[in-house]
């Protein structure tokens, strides 16, 4: 069954990083990468913000790392759009800070709502330097609820997938880590 992944774009640091890290797991998972630009504006009005093309330009292809992807559009609240978008998708990519810090007060945090509202795994990518890198492992926290075992369950794909070990910490065990140092 082809896999669908949805990416939340605005032109924000945040979001560029959102859609490179969308299109490198729209590539592991071979699924349909889909970018949506959500304007606050009515569809008739005249549109002071540009698409997804527009905004990253040339980068898009960069960005994507030329990974094949539909850019769409929608009208309204950006979380409303994207939890709608993002039906019947297999994952939601948004980026952990949009266009201001202060718009995100003022109106709420997309990335937020659409954790708590998306019918499907949300990821919130946070920008992160040239020389950030990954340490090998999926770490998912675990309290054996039938939360924490579909946690489980999808940790483990991930895992598999990205050839990395799974490290599962329980609820005492992830508060020591924190306390010291381990997981950020």
């Amino acid at each position: 069954m082809p896999q669908r992944v949805v990416v939340g774009v605005d032109g924000s640091p945040a979001a560029a990083a959102a859609l490179t890290w969308a299109a490198g797991e729209a590539r592991l998972r071979g699924a349909e990468l889909v970018a949506w630009t959500v304007i606050d504006q009515p569809p008739d009005a005249p549109v002071a913000e540009a698409t997804a093309p527009q905004v990253f330009g040339s980068a898009l292809d960069e960005l994507t790392d030329g990974y094949p992807v539909e850019v769409l559009r929608g009208y309204g609240n950006a979380a409303t759009e994207l939890v709608a978008a993002c039906a019947g998708a297999d994952l939601l990519v948004v980026g952990s800070r949009g266009r201001s810090p202060l718009a995100g007060l003022l109106l709420g945090s997309v990335s937020r709502a659409c954790v708590s509202h998306a019918p499907c795994p949300v990821v919130v990518v946070r920008p992160q330097p040239d020389h950030a890198r990954s340490h090998g492992r999926v770490i998912v926290g675990v309290d054996m609820s039938g939360h924490s075992r579909q946690a489980l369950r999808i940790a483990a794909e991930e895992a598999r997938l990205r050839g990395a070990a799974l490290q599962p910490v329980e609820q005492g065990s992830a508060r020591q880590a924190v306390a010291h140092g381990e997981v950020t």
